[in-house]
């Protein structure tokens, strides 16, 4: 695993991996953590308040660029991913953003396995967090009617 975290990392993931989560964030004594998939975990307390994971160490399964930008605007202290995409990975670089990931890939996939995740494509094109925030919430929208 590269990591930059060090033990508090390691104890975020550790609690990921034992618990069968797909998301956690930690800061202080807060602590956050789901089941859901996607970035539903994420989008879901962000549409609550924007800066939800602001200082938070996260882990999640799979980090693709939509997800870290949703990380990115929220103001999180680094992130880990178990699959962290190459798209995920240039968009951290650009915002200066401390991660880690202990596998990477070229783009996350679809759950049909068919191609790329639908989040991740509907961002591809998106550096502009707001754009991102919006787009990913059209998005969301369209794949709920279908």
């Amino acid at each position: 695993m590269m990591c930059k975290g060090g033990i508090v990392m390691k104890k975020v993931v550790d609690i990921l991996i034992q618990n069968e989560y797909t998301f956690i964030a930690i800061k202080d004594n807060f602590e956050y953590h789901s089941k859901l998939n996607g970035i539903a975990p994420i989008m879901n307390k962000m549409l609550e308040d924007e800066l939800f994971f602001q200082g938070c160490n996260v882990a999640d399964k799979v980090i693709g660029k939509s997800a870290a930008m949703l990380l990115i605007k929220s103001q999180v202290k680094h992130i880990h991913a178990v699959v962290l995409s190459e798209h995920a990975k240039d968009i951290l670089d650009k915002y200066k953003v401390s991660y880690s990931y202990d596998k990477i890939v070229p783009y996350i996939i679809n759950r049909t396995h068919t191609g790329m995740c639908p989040m991740e494509k509907s961002v591809l094109e998106i550096n502009d967090l707001n754009q991102a925030f919006v787009t990913l919430q059209d998005t969301l929208e369209k794949l709920k009617k279908k």
